[in-house]
């Protein structure tokens, strides 16, 4: 089976202007996800929306992306390391706290 078949998940990507981008193709669980579409554009600061089936979503901010031209039957894809958008906030907030003090 392709890697590309198993992305079974959808997400949805939001830049820093607020625009939303989806739905993509991709597969959570941990923190990296693989993103099989070489006409996006995903920075470091965007964030990735997992829609859930109760009608939620579940935030996550790009900490890292790395794009790859592919090799061989690996088409073109981004590489992206996520991280809870609520705990990234937490750990701003830690970390203006260590700065005021």
């Amino acid at each position: 089976m392709s890697i590309q078949r198993m992305m079974t998940d959808d997400a949805y990507i939001e830049d820093s202007q607020g625009k939303r981008y989806g739905p993509i193709k991709t597969k959570f669980g941990g923190n990296k996800l693989t993103v099989f579409d070489d006409k996006l554009s995903v920075c470091e600061g965007d964030v990735v929306i997992q829609p859930l089936p109760n009608g939620t979503e579940v935030r996550y901010v790009v900490v890292d992306s790395q794009f790859s031209t592919g090799l061989g039957s690996i088409k073109a894809h981004y590489s992206l390391t996520i991280e809870k958008e609520s705990k990234q906030q937490k750990a701003e907030k830690r970390l203006l706290i260590q700065l005021i003090i």
